[in-house]
C-alpha cells in the first residue's frame, strides 16, 4: 500500500492539526513494529492510523471484542 500524505513533516509540526502522545509497553510496541513491517507501511504513524481504523470498524460491529477491564478503568 502506497501512502501519500498531504503534508510535509515541517507542515505537520507547524500547523494546527491534532497530534497525540501515548505510552505503550514493549510487547505492544513489538507487535506494532511487526504489523508495520509485514504490511510494508512507511511510518509508525500510518501503522497506528490503520490499526485504529480497523479497531474502530470492528468495535462498531455486533460481537466486537471489548477492551480488557484494566483498560476501561483508566482515565
Amino acid at each position: 500500500m502506497l501512502c501519500i500524505y498531504p503534508y510535509t513533516l515541517l507542515e505537520v509540526l507547524s500547523i494546527n492539526i491534532p497530534k497525540i502522545l501515548f505510552v505503550i509497553d514493549r510487547e505492544l510496541l513489538e507487535k506494532l513494529r511487526d504489523y508495520r513491517f509485514e504490511n510494508r507501511i512507511n511510518s509508525m504513524s500510518e501503522a497506528i492510523r490503520q490499526l485504529l481504523e480497523i479497531g474502530l470498524a470492528a468495535a462498531g460491529k455486533k460481537g466486537a471484542r471489548k477492551p480488557p477491564e484494566r483498560d476501561r478503568d483508566r482515565s
